[in-house]
């Protein structure tokens, strides 16, 4: 069995108008299927639906290109427009000519998985008391309301993976483990780009990430992309921006005047610093000056002729000068002198 395909042009040849089609991957572009996805854009399918993450900044080879190219008809995302970046899929959403349905981002990667693993529905409470939620069946469990979210199917499944062999095996690299197992166990076809095709066995069993079963087709990229080279397109003028925080200015001053003055004080306090754990923040503790610091030392005398620390726990003890040291006695002396004693007391 050999799913490797010659070129990304015949691995999507014949992905219809109309099909749905998911696009895997998160953060930078070299994280996904660039290859691929010039190949959808070269041939020109339209009104495709789309299931990712998002669609990306103006320029990036994801699928913000398909929506340049008008051949997006219906987004299913976390995010779809990017803040403070004007692109293609904005102009076309506020135009109405791109439908979008909005879902988290987790609820988004487990609605593929739940669709992969045969599951038609699942209830989540991710998105209660949310516009998410409205017109969707909300039941209560444990006291607690949960939303229903119905799984999704897609046709085509465009993932990037490190390396495959001919049988379909992938091994992923980092974050790229995030999207692409749950979007190709929901498509029926799943089509892997990766840098590098091996033989069957040289991926170790552990390091196979996803098994061939759940692939269709291996192609090998043909578009090398330098994620720390790309550069963000300019961003929005300033002065569009001024309106709205002149007026979440004004909300935020309006809410402190109806909380009053003795919750007004919280905000004057010194600035908070975030745990490097958690992130929660902390207050800071009062603030010493490094030039008054006094360096105690670790062990401090006693007048007992010990020595203790800070916590005043006695650490050792000093021998005094001139004065005798008390005879040490041997344990079995000492139990001798015990039984001597008990026997004198017995009447």
């Amino acid at each position: 069995m050999n799913k490797i395909v010659a070129s990304p042009e015949q691995a999507v040849a014949d992905i219809p108008d109309g099909a749905t089609v998911a696009i895997a991957g998160f953060g930078v572009a070299h994280r996904f299927a660039t290859s691929l996805i010039c190949a959808l854009r070269d041939q020109g399918t339209k009104d495709l639906t789309l299931v990712c993450n998002s669609l990306g900044d103006a320029g990036a080879t994801r699928g913000q290109i398909l929506a340049e190219n008008n051949q997006v008809k219906k987004l299913i995302a976390a995010f779809s427009v990017r803040p403070g970046t004007p692109t293609a899929s904005e102009e076309q959403i506020a135009a109405g000519k791109m439908e979008v349905e909005l879902v988290p981002q987790g609820i988004l990667v487990e609605r593929c998985r739940a669709g992969g693993a045969g599951i038609p529905a699942f209830y989540s409470p991710t998105g209660v008391d949310t516009d998410l939620a409205t017109g969707r069946e909300i039941r209560e469990f444990d006291g607690k309301p949960h939303v229903l979210e119905h799984a999704i199917h897609v046709d085509y499944a465009l993932l990037r993976g490190y390396r495959a062999d001919r049988l379909g095996n992938v091994q992923f690299r980092g974050g790229s483990q995030n999207f692409n197992p749950s979007f190709a166990k929901a498509a029926r076809v799943a089509i892997v780009e990766v840098d590098e095709i091996v033989e069957p066995g040289v991926i170790p069993p552990e390091l196979i990430d996803l098994p061939g079963i759940f692939v269709s087709r291996v192609v090998k990229t043909t578009q090398v992309v330098d994620g720390k080279a790309w550069r963000r397109p300019a961003r929005r003028p300033a002065d569009q921006a001024a309106p709205l925080r002149r007026q979440a200015g004004a909300d935020a001053r309006g809410d402190r005047e109806e909380r009053g003055p003795a919750r007004q004080g919280r905000h004057l306090r010194e600035p908070r610093r975030r745990h490097p754990h958690d992130g929660v923040e902390l207050p800071r503790g009062p603030r010493r000056d490094p030039a008054r610091r006094e360096r105690r030392p670790r062990l401090r005398p006693d007048g007992d002729g010990g020595e203790r620390d800070r916590s005043g726990h006695l650490q050792r003890r000093r021998p005094v000068r001139g004065a005798e040291r008390p005879a040490r006695r041997s344990s079995t002396a000492s139990r001798r002198s015990r039984w001597r004693a008990a026997a004198g007391s017995t009447p």
